[in-house]
């Protein structure tokens, strides 16, 4: 990949996580889950197949609401909606200076090691996110 591309990459990169911080920030919380834009007061539609359709969460239930709720500095809230809430959105704010660090170009075998250990946290994310999800339905469904 050429130095340029490979920039515009990065910038892209940077971009993902920097909107989906933007938007917690801007979002609210209505009634019943619901996410709204509140300068429209318009309410965004469910996101989630598995509860729109069944009425059971998915592992990723809760987190935009608790995005939310950490931009607006509730964190209780925040815990509430998603105990792995603080955890992820520390992830994606981790992002944007990864991303830097990859559009400034340092050497190869740096950004390998950073990029196997950013590879390592998705991955351990995405467990961590089935371990209490997998808990929620056992409690749910067996207590």
């Amino acid at each position: 990949m050429t130095d340029h591309l490979f920039k515009r990459v990065a910038i892209g990169w940077m971009l993902v996580p920097s909107l989906i911080l933007l938007s917690a920030g801007l979002l609210t919380i209505g009634e019943n889950r619901q996410v709204v834009v509140p300068w429209l007061n318009v309410t965004l539609p469910e996101t989630c197949t598995l509860y729109a359709r069944f009425g059971i969460d998915c592992p990723g239930c809760g987190l935009t609401r608790s995005f939310i709720e950490i931009a607006h500095a509730n964190p209780i809230a925040a815990f509430r909606l998603h105990p792995l809430s603080w955890i992820l959105f520390a992830y994606v704010a981790a992002q944007i200076p990864l991303a830097l660090y990859h559009a400034r170009g340092v050497d190869s075998e740096r950004l390998g090691r950073l990029t196997r250990l950013n590879e390592w946290g998705l991955v351990s994310l995405a467990i961590a996110l089935l371990v209490v999800w997998l808990g929620k339905l056992f409690v749910l469904y067996f207590f």
